[in-house]
């Protein structure tokens, strides 16, 4: 695995020194100095240390296995994030280090140096890029959610009109007081019923969606029938708090409005498998 990788940085190398204008005070061309900002591991690589850029490769590879399987948990996917931009910035404070060190013109960097090239690089990493990019991959492509006592990942690039009945989605809600329930504003996650049109009717034993018999979920009313309005989706929430002191009728009624939700209001369905875990069920 070692001999591929090295044929493939070399390679990349290679191409990349067809552009190489002169850069002043650099020993390394500008083309390796980018090469070693893209790729984790590539200026272990440039100062012979090979074993060194196999280990910085592959670290940073299994931390992303990680921080994808644990998104969502905050310590894990955190860790996992900082283990990225470790493994990706630390060959360039080496670099650079080494370039002091090759500048007869330069003092030969201290202890302290040493310590916060590093160190800096690797929170420039961190905030500027790593933390900006698992913002955008959470908000565009996978985003976590908590549902019970489990992390559900759900993706916002569902087709509304692809959700079939019964399904779980995610869903914007706004914080509101229904009642006496106070709902905070964020993303939840439901079981979708039907769209604009649809007519829903309670009974004791089930929920009936244009004739069609589903189960009861959590806090349904006994009884009582609407037509699904205009641009509004009838999806019946699932709530990560506690509700005290309130009539039962109260919270039933909150549920009723909360499952009518705008269609704008709509995220996305989670994935059917995440990392072999099945998670398309409450």
């Amino acid at each position: 695995m070692a001999l591929l990788l090295d044929r493939a940085l070399v390679r990349m190398g290679t191409r990349l020194t067809r552009f190489r204008p002169a850069v002043v005070g650099l020993s390394i061309p500008w083309e390796y100095w980018l090469m070693a900002l893209l790729v984790p591991g590539y200026a272990y690589f440039l100062e012979g240390r090979r074993k060194l850029a196999a280990l910085m490769a592959v670290s940073w590879a299994v931390s992303l296995l990680l921080f994808l399987r644990f998104l969502g948990h905050a310590w894990l996917s955190g860790w996992a994030l900082g283990a990225m931009a470790s493994a990706h910035s630390s060959g360039l404070g080496f670099l650079l280090l080494r370039e002091f060190e090759r500048n007869p013109d330069a003092d030969r960097p201290g202890l302290r140096t040493q310590i916060t090239v590093p160190l800096s690089f690797w929170f420039v990493f961190l905030t500027l890029v790593y933390w900006p990019l698992s913002s955008a991959f959470q908000n565009h492509f996978a985003q976590p959610l908590l549902v019970g006592d489990r992390i559900v990942i759900f993706s916002p690039m569902t087709e509304r009109r692809s959700v079939k009945r019964g399904e779980l989605v995610a869903v914007r809600i706004k914080g509101q007081n229904i009642d006496g329930v106070v709902v905070r504003s964020g993303v939840t996650c439901g079981t979708y019923l039907g769209a604009a049109g649809s007519r829903v009717e309670f009974t004791p034993a089930h929920v009936l969606v244009n004739g069609i018999t589903q189960d009861r979920l959590d806090e349904m009313p006994g009884s009582g029938q609407m037509i699904i309005g205009p641009g509004t989706l009838f999806i019946w929430p699932v709530l990560n708090q506690r509700v005290i002191n309130v009539p039962r009728e109260s919270v039933q009624m909150a549920y009723w409005q909360l499952a009518q939700v705008s269609e704008r209001n709509f995220i996305g369905r989670p994935f059917k498998r995440w990392f072999f875990w099945r998670q398309d069920t409450l």
